[in-house]
């Protein structure tokens, strides 16, 4: 009786090519690889400061207008797409770093320069906080700059749950909306998610400092519209 066999005819495919045996990098070659991997990751690191140096750039000179465009954000919106939040993170960053030499920015990561950006201005621009950025790990540094946080506001970090509801189509339009405008007039990305808490929180005390008579009022005569 013969034994049947499982096989897995996907990894048995003739069609799959086998691994290519190449030859060793000679010592050249390997020290090229090395030194171009090396280059890359460090554009990578400091990438994040070009770019907020650049959007600063054009909004300060309002290049913006010379391109054809009404407004900054009318540019970021057609030529940076869904790289947009990043770019305004980067900004956001390059600003509050303002002052900090460009080759003490450049050993800085994105994540762990917006991190400081949470600091106070002149806690955040210290050689300090500027080497811890540029040292340690993402986790560790938010854990640091958390404690300053809570020590210095005698509060401690809020925990965070999830708040949210599926709506129409026509009512989600709305909301869009409204965190468009809210955004606006309070000057925040609400793209980003820190923005977005920002402007959830103006909304929230707004309703509820609003006199319930007051309120109703506006409501019912919105309805009627």
């Amino acid at each position: 009786m013969e034994m049947k066999i499982n096989r897995t005819p996907i990894l048995e495919s003739p069609r799959l090519s086998k691994p290519m045996h190449r030859p060793k990098a000679t010592e050249a070659e390997a020290n090229a690889m090395d030194r171009e991997a090396v280059r890359i990751a460090a554009e990578m690191r400091s990438g994040w400061l070009r770019l907020g140096t650049l959007i600063q750039e054009i909004a300060e000179t309002r290049a913006f207008e010379t391109l054809g465009y009404t407004s900054m954000h009318s540019w970021m919106t057609n030529r940076l797409g869904e790289s947009m939040s990043g770019a305004y993170s980067a900004l956001r960053s390059v600003r509050a770093l303002r002052g900090v030499s460009e080759a003490k920015l450049e050993k800085i990561g994105e994540r762990n320069a917006h991190t400081l950006t949470r600091l106070p201005e002149k806690e955040r621009k210290k050689d300090e906080w500027i080497q811890k950025a540029a040292n340690l790990p993402e986790r560790q540094l938010k854990a640091e700059v958390d404690a300053v946080i809570e020590r210095k506001t005698g509060m401690p970090k809020e925990r965070f749950r999830y708040w949210g509801e599926a709506v129409p189509e026509s009512v989600a339009d709305k909301l869009d909306e409204m965190m468009a405008k809210i955004g606006r007039v309070l000057q925040v990305d609400v793209s980003e998610r820190s923005g977005r808490i920002t402007a959830l929180e103006a909304l929230a005390a707004t309703i509820l400092n609003t006199p319930d008579e007051q309120l109703q009022a506006e409501t019912e005569g919105s309805d009627a519209a």
